[in-house]
């Protein structure tokens, strides 16, 4: 990338010269390598939209200048520093340097190159060449004109006219061969059904057209409307990794909770790691039915009303009610529901039962040498379990709970809840 420069190969003298300025990788793996072309073709295709040809040819010239070695860095016969990916050279080196800087990230690395790479092209001095490359043709023959047009006017090496050529070939030859003999066909995502608002009980399906044979894998991602800065939360969006063979996706509404959704299909050929990205569709979940799950947040009394929260199970609709004074009478003639049982080990057992609202507390009675003996006393009224302990294995325990209403200086009971039995193993 340098007017009539030539590169030249380093002495020792200047190695240790340039230890002091920059760490020179040492040579990459083959594979690491080739993981570095897939990234770099993938960034010229999807971040800056140029088709498969036009990246060939940039990568044969990538290839020439720096065998796609992104920290190396040398001088040119007039004692100036050529760095990077494209071995930029002298001012454009202080500008890429400049450009990470602000970034926040190294100029070593092949983000901050890339990302430079793009600005460059985006500016009015070098915008007539990412026009050029745009406008190519995504044949073998538009690869060749794309590497001899970016060594001509962007790299602009000494013997410039016989380098192109050569590159030309090169981008043709053997970046074509790799690269731009897949073909993905263009990808149209829809929903199946003509309602796109459906409820959290149901089911929508997803289809998309096949873009060909050269695609060996859809993937699939839906995004979820923040409530709160109304963004699209691709980071956190349900990304479904599907076969060639899968055009459609059957997705439970319940996986999604309430909301607006956005969803898109990227067709990909692993290989060469290129992609085409369908449209995308848009869709809500609602929850028609709730069913709700309450929780006493305040107690209640005989003359004063309390609150309780409910949440909808399937969507997570929260709202919040008051709950009803009572009386003495009404709550004495209540019954604790749904006790439950589970071992937890050798000699404990965990009781569970339903929240009270009127409670102050709840009893805990135990049959113990063939009479009923009060075990636990659970004092706060939304603890609804409790372990007892000290039991022996292999042993029979029976149990009730009771609810306790504590006004003034008089206990009220509920009802006794139905008896459990457990057998210790």
């Amino acid at each position: 990338m340098k007017k009539a420069l030539t590169k030249v190969l380093l002495t020792a003298f200047t190695l240790v010269i340039l230890a002091a300025i920059v760490p020179l990788s040492a040579n990459a793996s083959s594979s690491n390598k080739n993981e570095l072309k897939t990234e770099i073709f993938s960034y010229l295709t999807d971040e800056m939209n140029l088709n498969s040809a036009a990246a060939c040819g940039v990568m044969a010239n990538i290839d020439q200048e720096s065998d796609f070695n992104p920290r190396l860095v040398i001088t040119d016969t007039n004692g100036l520093l050529s760095g990077g990916l494209c071995q930029w050279n002298g001012g454009r080196f202080s500008r890429l340097r400049a450009h990470c800087s602000e970034k926040g990230i190294s100029y070593l690395s092949v983000e901050g190159q890339l990302s430079y790479l793009k600005k460059e092209l985006s500016s009015k001095a070098y915008g007539y060449i990412y026009d050029y490359l745009k406008d190519v043709p995504d044949t073998a023959q538009g690869a060749y004109d794309a590497a001899h047009y970016w060594c001509y006017y962007f790299e602009i090496p000494a013997n410039r006219y016989s380098k192109s050529i050569s590159r030309g070939n090169a981008a043709k030859s053997k970046y074509w061969k790799t690269y731009g003999n897949k073909k993905l066909s263009d990808v149209t995502l829809s929903v199946a059904e003509k309602d796109t608002s459906i409820d959290i009980d149901d089911s929508l399906k997803l289809k998309w057209t096949s873009a060909g044979k050269d695609a060996d894998r859809y993937v699939l991602r839906i995004a979820k409307k923040s409530k709160k800065t109304g963004e699209w939360n691709w980071n956190k969006a349900k990304t479904y990794n599907l076969s060639a063979d899968s055009l459609r996706k059957t997705i439970k509404a319940e996986t999604l909770t309430t909301g607006k959704y956005k969803a898109y299909v990227r067709a990909e050929n692993t290989a060469t790691d290129t992609s085409k990205k369908s449209n995308y569709v848009y869709f809500s979940v609602n929850c028609e039915t709730h069913i709700f799950r309450e929780t006493v947040t305040k107690q209640p009394t005989t003359e004063e009303k309390g609150r309780k929260t409910l949440i909808c199970v399937q969507c997570g609709e929260k709202t919040k009610e008051a709950v009803a004074t009572f009386t003495i009478e009404d709550f004495t003639a209540k019954k604790i529901a749904k006790l439950r049982a589970s071992i937890t080990g050798r000699t404990s057992v965990n009781l569970r039962w339903k929240q009270l609202s009127w409670a102050t507390g709840y009893y805990v009675y135990m049959k113990k040498d063939g009479e009923w003996t009060r075990v636990k006393t659970v004092k706060d009224f939304e603890q609804v379990s409790t372990t007892v302990r000290g039991l022996k294995p292999g042993r029979k325990y029976k149990f009730y709970v009771q609810g306790y209403y504590k006004l003034g200086g008089e206990i009220h009971r509920t009802e006794k809840s139905d008896v459990i039995t457990v057998r210790m193993k």
